[in-house]
């Protein structure tokens, strides 16, 4: 697939749902802060990145899965943050479990910046297998891309839809 995303954090969950979208033919830009975790993912339409930012350098969306919201701050909003690059009109879906104040602060920056932003947290332990066992929380926009719907349904069985709004998240 002719479609970028970038792809930063590779721990316990974040693993399979990149394995599982390389499997499905998109092409990732990851990043994860321990580089040698990239290999992990094998050989495929990868491009392994240096920071966070190159991560997003063309990417039409970036996805998050960190563990900590203090991480997913610098991530986005430091100075090798994917805001830096994230083009505008892109999203950044982070799927972690954050805070709302985090998430509001988020959503703020990615408004000013001209692009979107999408929490929607991972529904499963960690223990939990194969990945397409894993639900998320999310809520389709109007101005979604159908390449956008076909990478959720590639992550998982289980979707809960919130609504169909024709506003951002938050």
């Amino acid at each position: 697939m002719d479609t970028k995303i970038g792809f930063i954090g590779l721990g316990h969950m974040g693993t399979p749902m990149a394995k599982h979208l390389l499997n499905a033919g998109y092409h990732l830009q990851v990043y994860n802060r321990t580089l040698s975790k990239i290999d992990e993912l094998g050989e495929g339409a990868i491009t392994k990145c240096k920071s966070p930012a190159d991560a997003a350098d063309g990417a039409s969306m970036v996805i998050t899965m960190l563990s900590e919201d203090e991480v997913l701050k610098e991530t986005v909003l430091g100075e090798n943050g994917i805001l830096k690059k994230l083009p505008k009109g892109a999203v950044h879906i982070s799927m972690s479990t954050i805070a709302p104040d985090t998430a509001q602060l988020l959503s703020d920056a990615h408004k000013a910046a001209g692009n979107s932003y999408l929490a929607s947290p991972v529904l499963a332990d960690q223990k939990q297998q194969p990945l397409r066992n894993y639900g998320f929380v999310y809520r389709e926009t109007s101005t979604q891309k159908t390449w956008q719907n076909q990478c959720w349904k590639t992550l998982a069985r289980a979707l809960l839809i919130l609504a169909k709004v024709r506003a951002p998240m938050w």
